[in-house]
């Protein structure tokens, strides 16, 4: 069984690192232009690249994928084009609709590393320590601001809500209480319209609960691919 991390809007795989080491084996790649190769227009094109370099030397042909933010999205998008190739969804501070408000782009296109910061803090749970914000800033200021607000683009076109009953895979969606970003409201809409999904509710978390969080999603996933009969891996 192959485990793939996705990660959000203009962050890296290294946001995973946390839960990624109780996963041997699991990978966590950096999407292309985060900040390698070129940014991508759609989440759809972006599926497509998982597919093409991630998901054809899944051993079995089927891998679990951990998606946040639009990280889930792609995951979403994947399930629906490459049913074959999947086992199991994790949706993380997802939605099926991921809509921006213009004022984002805006700020992001007048300071970038202003804006940066805004939405680190946003990400994150009120009371976040200041390490963890830098910690996304970092990531952002990697990927650059082109990438990033193509990234928020794809995610403002974004939109599966019709769609999600086509999802066959097991599906658990992971919402934190304290998520101002996609708010739980997001994650009840998942678990409603797609037929084999789970909620579990984190709370005080917020948007990005890989870095919150990290060893009680890492148990949560845990927990789910045993209940999906995957063979969970123990966590170390």
């Amino acid at each position: 069984m192959k485990i793939v991390f996705i990660h959000g809007a203009g962050h890296t795989g290294e946001l995973w690192s946390d839960v990624q080491t109780h996963f041997p084996g699991a990978i966590a790649p950096s999407l292309p232009g985060h900040p390698d190769g070129e940014a991508q227009a759609s989440v759809e094109s972006y599926a497509q690249w998982l597919i093409e370099r991630h998901l054809s030397d899944a051993g079995d042909g089927r891998a679990v994928l951990v998606g946040n933010s639009m990280g889930g999205a792609i995951a979403m998008t994947v399930a629906l084009h490459a049913t074959e190739r999947v086992a199991a969804l994790v949706l993380i501070g997802s939605g099926a609709k991921l809509r921006v408000h213009p004022d984002i782009f805006a700020q992001l296109e007048r300071d970038f590393t202003a804006a940066a910061r805004t939405l680190a803090q946003l990400q994150l749970a009120p009371d976040a320590p200041e390490a963890r914000i830098a910690r996304i800033v970092a990531a952002m200021e990697r990927t650059g601001p082109a990438a990033t607000i193509a990234d928020l683009r794809a995610c403002d076109a974004f939109d599966l809500r019709e769609r999600l009953g086509d999802i066959g895979a097991p599906t658990l969606v992971i919402s934190g209480t304290e998520d101002r970003m996609t708010p739980p409201k997001y994650a009840q809409f998942l678990r409603e319209r797609i037929p084999a999904a789970t909620l579990e509710s984190l709370e005080g978390a917020g948007h990005v609960p890989q870095l919150e969080q990290p060893e009680r999603v890492a148990r949560t996933l845990a927990a789910f691919l045993g209940k999906i009969g995957e063979g969970a891996q123990s966590i170390r």
